[in-house]
């Protein structure tokens, strides 16, 4: 998978619990345009951090996975566990990135309002 710049992990500040071994970031056009659009799987542990991202679909995706959106203080606003393929997320104007991972792999770890940090 490509991304615009190397990788870290996410903590959820929290819970003290790591979330992503390996956070992938797409802030280019063509980073988010692409995303994880035409993969087959994704490594365990490993996520996407789309910059900037108010809303995402799942169209030409082949495997499901859970959606976490960030406000600019790296807050959840919002989880979607488990969507599948072929799906498009409500809007949140208030969003200022979202983190995509494995189904089951993030929004069971996280709720609305925790803390998120890369490190």
């Amino acid at each position: 998978m490509s991304a615009d710049y190397g990788t870290t992990k996410l903590i959820n500040q929290t819970t003290e619990t790591v979330l992503i071994e390996q956070l992938l970031v797409a802030q280019t056009f063509f980073g988010r345009l692409k995303g994880l659009l035409g993969k087959k799987t994704l490594s365990k542990k490993t996520g996407l951090k789309i910059v900037p991202s108010t809303s995402v679909h799942t169209f030409f995706m082949h495997f499901p996975i859970d959606i976490v959106f960030f406000n600019g203080a790296d807050e959840v606003l919002a989880v979607m566990e488990n969507v599948r393929p072929r799906r498009i997320s409500k809007i949140y104007r208030e969003a200022a990135y979202v983190i995509e991972a494995n189904a089951f792999e993030l929004a069971p770890f996280v709720e609305i309002g925790d803390k998120v940090v890369e490190k």
